[in-house]
């Protein structure tokens, strides 16, 4: 079997060359060469990138502005305070037409807890007064 080993290589040998192409083996295909990057190239692409965060930033913030003022004319109802409880558990003190509710919301229900009149708003002069003199003690000259 060794003296027929070389005998089997050379028919290999002529049958590929026989079955594939001359010019098949010799058109390998070569690497493209690596294009060096500038700087300017690379300050391109950061500006690009900027601009698109500034694009971004600049949709949000004025999304955000347009669902506030947009939900906030001619309102007859209010969210004055939340306080959280648990996970799906919250008070919620709302104001309708110059009422207050205390409201509990839990597990899909809402419930209403207690029934408050709105604070009276004093007036600037009092309130100004009872500011400043709070918690002053005068005392008599001798």
């Amino acid at each position: 079997m060794m003296f027929l080993a070389p005998y089997i290589r050379a028919r290999t040998r002529l049958l590929v060359a026989l079955l594939v192409p001359a010019g098949a083996q010799a058109a390998a295909p070569t690497p493209a060469p690596l294009l060096p990057v500038g700087l300017g190239d690379l300050g391109q692409v950061a500006g690009s990138l900027v601009l698109v965060l500034l694009l971004i930033g600049g949709l949000a913030w004025g999304a955000q502005r347009l669902r506030l003022t947009k939900g906030s004319a001619g309102r007859h109802l209010r969210v004055v305070d939340a306080l959280s409880l648990g996970t799906r558990e919250r008070l919620l003190l709302v104001e309708v037409d110059g009422e207050r509710l205390l409201l509990g919301v839990a597990g899909g229900q809402l419930r209403r807890l207690h029934v408050l009149s709105a604070p009276a708003i004093p007036e600037f002069a009092s309130a100004l007064h009872a500011a400043t003199h709070a918690g002053r003690v005068e005392t008599l000259a001798p």
